[in-house]
């Protein structure tokens, strides 16, 4: 190691499942920390879930009682037609080129535990790293239980993923995490409702910044994008479609579109409009967005994209998977009205197509809230923080 730099360790979702923003946000915050002056490694945590019995929840109860039922009577469901999604592969290819993870991989909480690091500091973030659904029996982990003194805890734009934690205030789970929480060096998470989740639930200040991938700028990806060599396409869609979610909105809308002669290239597989689904390379996908005219997603990195790439769009949300994140920031550049939900309209999102968006507020309010997240980055890092046990 470099002894000028510091090691810093980063525990992420790098392995969420089939997912261009995990990897994309994780390379984003490694680049910038280098270009801080640290050696940045990715904690390779792959979280496997059989280290605890499984919980018996009240929807396996009702999914064993159906298909005892369905014997009973003799019946069965009518077999969809199978859709192969292929190219998973594609991820792991970009972690490969992009990533620079640790030696060991760690497949259980009890796993990190056991290993000495040798990290000056270790941030956990972004995503939805916090949110109690998506990591369960590991959530622990991600509050870095596994790490000493002398090492620092951080967190970057850590993400509860909703407006409220999942868990109750007296839940032995969260006091656990209470106790964590306390001795992190310094907390900053994603939305302003994590500010208040820190202050309310767990007794903590934090301060709300960017996302790594709007920290780390356009050129970042152009860098991506540019570094693969891409086949220069003859002609881009008129819309890219990166939907997560298939909805009766997004299907009416689809058909708005071909009746209007817009042409749409489907960027993330989806088996209910698609016969064979395939994954495109991570910089392939970048480079559909930054191509084309129009977005259409209901991915919260997508929209980071669409706004780095200055592109029109529309996000169809959905409140499952969150609104907070995508509230917080459309709202705080005036670009609210881009997300709809399943039950508006189409009249009123196919009104959104004939207006363009003005990107000098945006621009102006990344710009200073990237000034904030370095300057707290850097003091988190190389400044005197707390010491803890």
């Amino acid at each position: 190691m470099n002894e000028n730099k510091i090691k810093v360790g980063v525990l992420n979702m790098q392995f969420a499942n089939a997912n261009y923003g995990a990897v994309l946000q994780a390379a984003a915050l490694a680049n910038t920390l280098e270009k801080l002056g640290c050696e940045v490694e990715h904690i390779n945590f792959l979280r496997k879930f059989a280290e605890t019995k499984q919980k018996i929840t009240l929807r396996s109860i009702l999914q064993k009682l159906k298909k005892f039922l369905l014997k009973l009577l003799k019946k069965r469901p009518k077999e969809k037609p199978q859709t192969q999604v292929t190219g998973q592969e594609v991820f792991e290819n970009f972690r490969i080129k992009w990533l620079k993870r640790s030696p060991k991989t760690f497949l259980y909480s009890s796993e990190l535990k056991k290993y000495k690091f040798d990290y000056d500091a270790v941030i956990v973030g972004s995503d939805q790293v916090w949110r109690w659904f998506y990591t369960r029996d590991t959530i622990k982990s991600f509050f870095l239980d596994f790490i000493h003194a002398p090492a620092k805890k951080i967190s970057y734009a850590a993400s509860f993923g909703l407006d409220y934690f999942e868990l109750d205030n007296d839940n032995p789970e969260t006091l656990k995490i209470k106790d964590l929480i306390s001795k992190f060096s310094a907390i900053s998470v994603r939305e302003k409702s994590g500010v208040k989740i820190c202050k309310e639930t767990f007794g903590v200040n934090a301060i709300q910044v960017l996302d790594p991938t709007l920290l780390a700028d356009v050129e970042f990806f152009n860098k991506i994008i540019e570094t693969e060599n891409l086949q220069q396409e003859e002609n881009y869609s008129d819309i890219a479609c990166c939907m997560l979610d298939y909805s009766e909105l997004l299907q009416e809308l689809l058909l708005k579109l071909q009746e209007k002669k817009y042409s749409t290239n489907i960027i993330y597989p989806m088996k209910e409009i698609e016969k064979s689904c395939h994954f495109i390379p991570v910089a392939s996908w970048l480079k559909k967005i930054k191509e084309t005219k129009f977005v259409i997603t209901d991915s919260f990195h997508c929209v980071c994209m669409a706004l780095l790439f200055e592109k029109n769009f529309v996000c169809i949300a959905n409140p499952k998977r969150g609104l907070s994140r995508l509230d917080d920031l459309l709202s705080d550049v005036d670009l609210k009205n881009r997300i709809v939900m399943d039950n508006d309209n189409i009249s009123k999102v196919m009104a959104l197509f004939d207006e363009n968006i003005q990107y000098d507020k945006a621009k102006k309010y990344f710009e200073h809230k990237r000034e904030d997240a370095l300057r707290f980055l850097k003091e988190s890092l190389f400044g005197n923080g707390k010491s803890y046990d």
